[in-house]
């Protein structure tokens, strides 16, 4: 990478290595667990990988020629694993509400659906968070296919007909909501009219 941090002690270290610590940092972000570093780098004695680790991190902006760039990556990537953290602890804190959630849960404030599109039923929305709860947010096939098991739903043809981003974005949109209900004074913060940008960037998945 650089004379310098050769010199710490990682002269045995080929590009193939390099290229190998770094994807596992774009795998699992700069919180990777030492485990997956190890396992990575198999063929590598584990105490220098970790060693190799903490060098790269105290080195790596004045050595890595392209710091900046992989910084940047590294930044986003932490923005969109605490985007989806929220989102999940949302989600589970809206279920937990309900002794039913399949039967009971209530989006207040939820709106049918934008302009010119198909709108979505309170039943609907109640178990496309039910099922993605169950299978996990992201996993929009496996909550499409999940939708289609719910015995209130056989006959529910529009949201048969629906893809896998349409059921991303409702379900952004359902947790917009459960948010603002959940911190009351975000809504009262937020301003009239046009959103800001960066409140809505923080749902891109």
């Amino acid at each position: 990478i650089n004379a310098e941090y050769m010199g710490s002690g990682f002269s045995g270290w080929r590009y193939s290595d390099y290229t190998a610590f770094l994807r596992v940092i774009q795998q699992h972000g700069r919180g990777a667990p030492a485990s997956a570093f190890v396992e990575e780098l198999a063929h590598k004695d584990p105490e220098e990988v970790m060693r190799y680790a903490e060098a790269f991190w105290r080195f790596g902006p004045k050595v890595v020629p392209d710091w900046d760039r992989l910084d940047e990556k590294f930044r986003k990537r932490a923005q969109r694993e605490a985007a989806h953290a929220r989102k999940v602890e949302l989600l589970a804190w809206k279920l937990g509400l309900y002794a039913d959630p399949g039967a009971e849960l209530v989006v207040s404030g939820g709106s049918r659906g934008p302009p010119n599109t198909s709108a979505w039923e309170e039943e609907e929305d109640r178990r496309l968070l039910v099922a993605t709860h169950k299978v996990g947010y992201g996993e929009w096939e496996a909550i499409q296919q999940e939708l289609l098991k719910v015995p209130q739903l056989a006959f529910d043809w529009a949201l048969h007909a629906r893809i896998t981003t349409e059921l991303r974005v409702r379900v952004d949109g359902l947790l917009r909501q459960v948010e603002r209900e959940r911190h009351p004074e975000l809504a009262a913060k937020a301003p009239k009219g046009r959103k800001k940008q960066a409140d809505t960037s923080e749902w891109v998945p």
